[in-house]
């Protein structure tokens, strides 16, 4: 099972980036497609895991392409709640993001306030915010001022910033 922050990144990014691309455009035996993310394991542990997913062939209908993925374990190499996308068009590097993990201090926050976070980092204002959870602008003010506060930033730009 994919960590819920990264597949939330993952699938988000990856619709994006599917959307922008023709896949039959694409050689076959080449890498389409880099991730690194976090998996949980049979102990309820995380482990980094890279996946590369190439694209082998159409299928028999033209339509779909079969595509193989290998994932190895990184932990080793890699221990770290960032995530890295990496999108290759034509052999060509379209698309590489890194996404830095949740800041550790995020584990104070209440439910509530790591739904504004949330919500604060896909770029929405406080009055969005508050319409969205059906609470008041100033309600959504003081939970941002108690999410900079316990993760110990200056402002919003900065919790945004150090989030992405």
């Amino acid at each position: 099972m994919i960590h819920p922050d990264d597949c939330k990144v993952i699938s988000r990014d990856i619709r994006k980036l599917y959307s922008k691309i023709r896949i039959s455009d694409c050689n076959p035996g080449f890498d389409i497609l880099r991730l690194n993310y976090r998996l949980r394991v049979k102990d309820g542990s995380y482990i980094k895991i890279l996946t590369h997913s190439l694209l082998i062939l159409p299928d028999k209908g033209g339509d779909n392409y079969i595509c193989k993925n290998i994932c190895t374990n990184i932990t080793h190499i890699k221990n770290d709640n960032n995530i890295n996308i990496i999108l290759y068009y034509k052999q060509g590097e379209i698309y590489n993001t890194v996404y830095r993990g949740l800041n550790h201090n995020v584990q104070l926050l209440s439910k509530r306030e790591k739904e504004i976070y949330n919500l604060l980092c896909q770029g929405m204002c406080s009055n969005s915010i508050a319409d969205i959870l059906f609470i008041s602008k100033h309600t959504v003010d003081t939970h941002r001022r108690k999410i900079i506060k316990k993760l110990d930033l200056t402002n919003t730009t900065s919790l945004i910033v150090n989030t992405f």
